[in-house]
């Protein structure tokens, strides 16, 4: 009987032991779990084409579809993507944001003092410039705070 391997890397190439990977045999779904080698061997498939899919946590799941002959050993190689580069900018991001939000806070507490002891002409111009800070971007957070003695 032929086997079947099924090897599953990241995109540089660099073998991910430990990946679920699954395919349909009659309707059902099998699984399997990667080696240390970043591979799965499979043995007694019947002919035809099977898509073999792999998902492991941090990355991408990814699919490849290798036709399984009786008379000789078969492969197939996976490659996927991680998503750890996603959720390291996404917490750039978040924190970036989060130190955004907390410059805009402090600004509209000094808005908020200088609005009480205005006169009336001037706090207009600082509800005006608080309503401008209001948009919660960098450039108003700029431009206030270049309002602001």
């Amino acid at each position: 009987m032929a086997n079947t391997t099924i090897t599953v890397q990241d995109n540089t190439g660099v073998v991910l032991s430990g990946a679920t990977v699954s395919y349909l045999v009659n309707a059902v779904t099998v699984e399997g779990t990667t080696d240390t080698n970043g591979e799965l061997t499979i043995t007694g498939l019947d002919a035809g084409t099977y898509t073999f899919t792999a998902a492991l946590n941090g990355y991408t799941s990814a699919s490849v579809e290798v036709a399984v002959t009786d008379d000789a050993d078969t492969a197939g190689t996976i490659s996927m993507t991680a998503t750890v580069t996603a959720t390291i900018v996404s917490a750039v991001a978040t924190a970036a944001a989060s130190t955004l939000a907390e410059k805009i806070a402090a600004l509209k507490v000094k808005l908020n003092a200088k609005i009480v002891a205005s006169h009336s002409w001037a706090k207009l111009g600082y509800l005006v410039l608080l309503a401008i800070l209001d948009t919660g971007s960098e450039w108003a957070l700029t431009y206030v705070s270049s309002k602001i003695k």
